[in-house]
């Protein structure tokens, strides 16, 4: 029987965070080193919550951790704890006097080398004490739980409180260097033109390409590597006009199929849109988007039929 009518009515934020994490990680080690504290501390924090609501929360073996009934019936409760802790936290940040402070941005490594300085440059004149730190990975972090503030996508949200803008559409083709394109017959096939594809840990994009006929003389998990095989003129890849023109790659004159052009939505949760320093980056970001779409010729046509899928690049 539980000791108080709320399971964590007499626990700490900090206790209960602990607990989360070992949930997370399955591991009093992997959890505190996540948190950055000692795993004795987790441990002797963990027994004394443990303590409190009267009942073993996980099951201890040289495997790992185990959570019991307890704690997966606790779950819920510590969750909506930590979303509640959150949700005060970009409350209190809606408070600040001037755009300052750090801005987590998020999105695709591609575009964080190709479009982040443009951005970064112009913030730094017009807001130099806001301080970026610039998430470039092709994990999708979420923005509910505040693993980030500002994503940059090629979809808009489904769920959860947040709130989406498209920037802008680019499309899509198949580049290669001019060298390569040289060797390449007047009009060639799609057979004739050897392609740097994704390998299958993107398997959004990999798929996406799959139907293409073209021989296959590399595959990778990096834009940037993606990049430089092109550049070396090994094949051709399948990127954006904008990242094409970025690189000085030429449009491969073969029957690529139709495809709807990129977008690019800038998200971010509808608590931190008025606070100051993130509203000040996603000023910025309009402003970039504006001038990217008018000196590379960004398409802002509709998108093309739903249901086709577009194989945007990170």
């Amino acid at each position: 029987m539980m000791k108080t009518s709320h399971p964590f009515s007499n626990a700490s934020w900090d206790d209960v965070r602990l607990f989360l994490a070992a949930l997370e990680h399955e591991s009093f080690t992997v959890a505190a080193k996540a948190l950055r504290i000692g795993q004795a501390t987790m441990s002797r924090r963990i027994a004394a919550l443990e303590a409190e609501v009267g009942h073993p929360l996980f099951d201890r073996s040289r495997g790992g951790l185990t959570p019991t009934h307890a704690a997966l019936q606790l779950r819920p409760w510590a969750e909506a704890m930590g979303a509640s802790m959150r949700d005060a936290g970009a409350a209190l940040a809606g408070l600040e006097s001037a755009p300052e402070g750090r801005v987590r941005l998020t999105c695709a490594p591609g575009v964080a080398v190709d479009f982040g300085p443009l951005v970064l440059k112009r913030l730094r004149v017009k807001h130099p004490k806001i301080v970026v730190e610039l998430l470039a990975d092709v994990r999708t972090r979420d923005l509910v739980a505040h693993e980030a503030d500002i994503a940059l996508r090629n979809a808009m949200p489904t769920s959860g409180p947040l709130v989406a803008k498209k920037l802008f559409e680019l499309p899509i083709g198949l580049y290669a260097g001019a060298a390569l394109v040289r060797r390449l017959p007047a009009r060639p096939r799609l057979d004739q033109v050897p392609l740097i594809d994704w390998s299958a840990e993107l398997a959004t994009l990999s798929n996406a390409l799959a139907a293409l006929p073209c021989p296959r003389v590399l595959v990778t998990n990096d834009f940037l590597v993606m990049c430089a095989a092109t550049e070396a003129g090994l094949g051709a890849m399948v990127t954006t006009s904008a990242q094409a023109a970025i690189r000085g790659f030429v449009r491969v004159d073969a029957p690529f199929p139709a495809v709807p052009p990129a977008p690019v939505f800038v998200v971010t949760h509808q608590a931190l849109r008025r606070v100051p320093r993130v509203a000040a980056v996603l000023d910025v970001l309009d402003e970039v988007a504006r001038d990217v779409g008018g000196r590379l010729s960004v398409s802002r046509s509709p998108s093309a039929r739903r249901g086709t899928t577009s194989p945007s690049p990170p």
